[in-house]
């Protein structure tokens, strides 16, 4: 395999672990604008501020028990209204709801 192929390899497992699968095959496509709308959905994405500040502030542990307390909130949060959690990618948080 040579240098260009191995990169295109990876940058579809990229692509296929982080996106949608549908989406990912439109991004492959060369879709110049993918902006679909769905007038009785509701996509909410949560990003933690300062993250990487506080990375340096705390221990690895710390961080996971912390992460894991948010996190564990917005799923029970997801779950009282009925939202589906679609990715939980480091900081940020996804959900959707119809």
């Amino acid at each position: 395999m040579n240098y260009w192929s191995a990169k295109q390899e990876k940058s579809e497992r990229i692509l296929s672990n982080v996106l949608p699968a549908h989406i990912a095959q439109r991004l492959k496509a060369d879709e110049s604008l993918i902006a679909d709308g769905y007038a009785d959905l509701t996509v909410m994405f949560a990003d933690l501020v300062n993250f990487t500040q506080l990375t340096e502030s705390l221990s690895p542990a710390q961080m996971v028990s912390l992460l894991n307390k948010i996190f564990s909130s917005f799923d029970d949060i997801s779950d009282k209204y009925g939202v589906k959690k679609l990715r939980r990618i480091g900081d940020a948080y996804m959900v959707v709801g119809a």
